[in-house]
C-alpha cells in the first residue's frame, strides 16, 4: 500500500462500522462482515481518484457496501449449493439386501471401510460413471450439467437449445436408466 492509501484508510477506519450500522443493522455484531468492510475500505483507497470531484468517504462507503453485499450474496449462494448437493447425494443409487445405498452413505462410511470395501466402492462408482457415459448424448449432457456441474435447468436448456421441461424429463429418464444399470 502506498503512503497516501494508508493515510486514507487510517483516517476512515470507522467507516466500515458506520456502513454496517446504517445498511445492515441486524448484522452489526458480525466480525466477518466488519473485516470484509475493511477490505472494501482498502479497495476504495486503492481505486480512489480525487480528480473526479467527490470525497473519499462517499466513494468508500459505496465500495464498502458493495463489498459486504457481494459477500452476503456469495455466502447465500454457497449455502444453496450445499443444500442442493446434499439433496442430490441422498437420492438412492441402488438397493441391496442390506438396505438402500446412496452417495451420502458411501461417503460417510469411508472412514470405517476395509480395503475390500474400498474396492467395492470404486466398482460401484465406476458402474455409475459407465452408466452415465452410456446415456444418449442429450440425457448425458443434462445429467452431467445438472448434477455434476451444478447448472440449473433453465441455463442447461439455453445451452442445449431445448426447453426447460425437456431438460427436466431428460434428467428424470437418465436417473431411471442409471439406477436400472447399477441395480
Amino acid at each position: 500500500m502506498r503512503a497516501n492509501e494508508e493515510k486514507l484508510v487510517e483516517e476512515n477506519i470507522k467507516l466500515p462500522g458506520f456502513v454496517l450500522k446504517k445498511y445492515f443493522p441486524t448484522r452489526m455484531n458480525d466480525e466477518d462482515l466488519y473485516q470484509i468492510g475493511c477490505i472494501g475500505l482498502m479497495t476504495a483507497a486503492r481505486k480512489f481518484d480525487a480528480s473526479l470531484g467527490y470525497t473519499f468517504s462517499t466513494f468508500a462507503a459505496k465500495v464498502i457496501r458493495y463489498t459486504i453485499i457481494r459477500a452476503i450474496r456469495d455466502e447465500c449462494a454457497e449455502k444453496r449449493l450445499i443444500n442442493k448437493l446434499a439433496y442430490s447425494l441422498d437420492e438412492i443409487i441402488f438397493s441391496t439386501g442390506e438396505g438402500d445405498v446412496n452417495l451420502t452413505r458411501q461417503v460417510a462410511d469411508l472412514e470405517t471401510r476395509s480395503p475390500e470395501d474400498e474396492v467395492l466402492r470404486n466398482i460401484s462408482l465406476n458402474k455409475i460413471m459407465e452408466a452415465i457415459d452410456g446415456l444418449p448424448l442429450q440425457q448425458q449432457s443434462c445429467f452431467r450439467g445438472y448434477y455434476l456441474e451444478d447448472i440449473n435447468q433453465v441455463q442447461l436448456a439455453k445451452m442445449l437449445g431445448i426447453k426447460q421441461v425437456t431438460v427436466s424429463r431428460e434428467i428424470k429418464r437418465a436417473t431411471k436408466i442409471i439406477k436400472g444399470k447399477i441395480a
